[in-house]
């Protein structure tokens, strides 16, 4: 398989009804890394002979992606604070029969309005923040569908 440009990939944010509802999608230039991690606990004691030990914490810090947009006046990103569920389509490879995808709720924590500059594209940036929030609470939990391989 070849590794893939980011071409054809697409985000989708679908507004939270009391922020106001709707959606907001915009020609990205960027859409971020998610880096989910976990804090490690150590183990060590007394007895411990040549290196430290450790064990994996419980819970996950869910993350932040930030996104860049071509901005156009039109598309602007919801403000600060605004709740969201986050839809991320990968580019679909010609070996592939459905593209891999990731879903979560959140909310917004940074929106930038691009300064004009002669001879520039204008670029607007958002940050949206992975709440972690469960289904039963209203929320969305992180869910990775990985791409279906073509027969």
């Amino acid at each position: 398989m070849t590794p893939d440009t980011g071409l054809t990939a697409t985000a989708v944010f679908a507004i939270h009804e009391d922020d106001g509802g709707g959606t907001f999608i915009a020609k990205f230039t960027q859409i971020g890394e998610l880096q989910r991690t976990v804090d490690a606990l150590e183990t060590s004691h007394l007895a411990t002979e040549d290196e430290k030990s450790f064990v994996p914490g419980d819970l996950v810090e869910p993350g932040e992606v930030e996104h860049e947009y071509f901005w156009n006046g039109a598309e602007i990103a919801p403000d600060a604070r605004v709740r969201a569920t986050l839809t991320v389509t990968m580019p679909m490879s010609p070996d592939q029969s459905a593209p891999a995808s990731w879903v979560a709720s959140g909310f917004f924590t940074m929106r930038l309005i691009p300064a004009a500059q002669l001879n520039t594209l204008m670029k607007g940036k958002t940050k949206f923040k992975l709440d972690g929030v469960p289904t039963a609470e209203g929320g969305t939990k992180f869910t990775f569908t990985p791409a279906t391989l073509a027969s």
